[in-house]
């Protein structure tokens, strides 16, 4: 599953979205209980703009490991861009009562609180 993942992981850095999919879609197959194989797979998702997918993805992430703070942010960058700002929110809400110092959270909430209906948060990295 390791080398599957990186080669998904390697074709997402350079833009291969297809082949990303693809090859992340197999590291999921091959290690079905991996949180970092969905969380991956759902950022090849949310970068192609199949946001129903990467919704499911990343939750998926979540509920195998609920203790990692980038697919949390990264879960409410995809409701936010799916138009659901109130979850988006709450997400990153969440994530700043528990964890105070993270900074992408309380980014996107700021993001969110400034824009209008017509643009989305981006992760910041």
């Amino acid at each position: 599953m390791g080398l599957v993942l990186n080669l998904g992981l390697a074709q997402l850095e350079i833009g291969e979205l297809d082949a990303a999919t693809e090859s992340l879609r197999n590291a999921v197959l091959l290690g079905g209980n991996h949180s970092e194989s969905h969380f991956d797979l759902a950022l090849a998702y949310e970068r192609r703009g199949l946001l129903a997918d990467a919704e499911r993805e990343m939750q998926a992430s979540i509920q195998l490991n609920p203790d990692q703070p980038d697919a949390r942010d990264a879960l409410g960058v995809i409701y936010a861009e799916e138009g659901k700002p109130l979850r988006a929110s709450a997400v990153w809400q969440g994530l700043v009562r528990e964890m105070p110092d993270y900074a992408p959270a309380r980014t996107n909430l700021s993001l969110l609180g400034s824009q209008s209906g017509s643009q989305s948060a981006r992760v910041g990295k």
